[in-house]
Parts: C-alpha cells; sequence; structure tokens
C-alpha cells in the first residue's frame, strides 16, 4: 500500500512539473515584443525660431494685441488693429497703433492712463501678426500666417514649394515697410508680417 502511494505521488509530481514547463514555454512563445518608439517624421516646414523686437517691429492693421496694465483687469484685454490702423481702449478710446513700434505703443498708452492712474506700467504683446503674402510660381500661392524667425525658404514650404517652373533665382521681396520697393532676395532673408514675395518664372 505504501509503495502504492509513493508512486502516485512520483506521478502527480512529475506531471506537475511538465505541466509547469509547457505553460512557460507557451508564455515565451506569446509574448510581445519590446515596444520600440514610432519613428519621427521630418517635418514639411523648416522650423523657424525667433522672436519679434520690440524696438524695431513695426505695427500694422490685422496685428492682434493683448495689452496688459498691472493692477487693472478691467483695463487689461486683447485688442486688433482695424483697418485705420487704430484700436479703442477703455477710458482712453481710440489711440493710433499702426506704424509706432511696439515699444512706442507702450509709452503712448501708458502716458494716456497717466491722466486716469497713479504710475500706471503697461506691457503689450502681439498675440497674433498680420499674414505674409506668397505669389507665382509656388504650388498655393496666398496669404500666410507669420511665425516669429521665419525666412523666405519657410515661407515657400509653407506654399507648398515651388512648381516646376518657379525656383530660389526668381525670388524677389516687397517690405511691408517700404511699399513699391521690390527687390531680389534669397532663401535665407527673413520674413516680416505684411511682407509680399514673388517668385517667377525660370528662364529655361
Amino acid at each position: 500500500m505504501r509503495s502504492y502511494v509513493v508512486s502516485r505521488l512520483k506521478r502527480l509530481v512529475v506531471g506537475a512539473l511538465a505541466a509547469l514547463l509547457i505553460s512557460s514555454a507557451g508564455f515565451g512563445q506569446g509574448r510581445l515584443p519590446p515596444a520600440t518608439a514610432p519613428a519621427q517624421s521630418t517635418p514639411a516646414v523648416p522650423a523657424p525660431s525667433g522672436e519679434i523686437d520690440k524696438d524695431s517691429y513695426v505695427l500694422g492693421s490685422g496685428d492682434r494685441l493683448r495689452v496688459i496694465v498691472y493692477g487693472e483687469t478691467d483695463l487689461s484685454g486683447e485688442y486688433e488693429i482695424d483697418a485705420n490702423g487704430s484700436i479703442s481702449l477703455p477710458l482712453i478710446g481710440t489711440i493710433r497703433a499702426a506704424g509706432l513700434t511696439i515699444r512706442g505703443l507702450e509709452g503712448d498708452i501708458t502716458r494716456r492712463y497717466d491722466e486716469f492712474l497713479r504710475a500706471p506700467r503697461v506691457n503689450l504683446q502681439v498675440t497674433q501678426y498680420r499674414p505674409f503674402f506668397i505669389l507665382g510660381e509656388v504650388r498655393q500661392p496666398g496669404n500666410y500666417a507669420f511665425i516669429p524667425g521665419m525666412t523666405v525658404k519657410n515661407a515657400v514650404a509653407m506654399a507648398g514649394g515651388y512648381t516646376v517652373r518657379g525656383g530660389p533665382r526668381g525670388i524677389s521681396l516687397e517690405r511691408a515697410t517700404n511699399k513699391g520697393n521690390e527687390q531680389a532676395a534669397s532663401e535665407d532673408v527673413p520674413v516680416n508680417p505684411g511682407d509680399i514675395i514673388r517668385v517667377s518664372s525660370r528662364l529655361f
């Protein structure tokens, strides 16, 4: 009787070990390979980088501004320079903005509020710049949102690239601050809001 029990126990132990080995083998076969990071695609448009200088950037119609009057939340807000080149602010009313630098407009607003507030402090930020234009031999000519730090090369990429008749040797640029004066430009030339880029046909 004792030998029968021992023999049966041995069979149970062997069976359990075999089942464990089979289960381990199956787990190894079904294990997923380690996850790999997805390949990053190269952006179609070169990423510009940079900031607009408050002392040199000239404001124009279509620029959207955030006016912050410190300690006066009722006087702070966002305003767009209208077609006449002006914005209308609480207390001080309509004020000319187009043609001024950001720093210059800050100073004008501060002086106006000085009549109503004690030692006002004003900060001005451009939240949305007026668009630039790209015309001629690009795949999608039109107006595009300006990004600080962008160049003609970025602008061409945003417009879908050159057509078969276009190329980097046929680029001219008309500055928003110098209307009517169109000059040849390379792909590395910086673009400003309101500028007009033209890509002419190549001579074959």
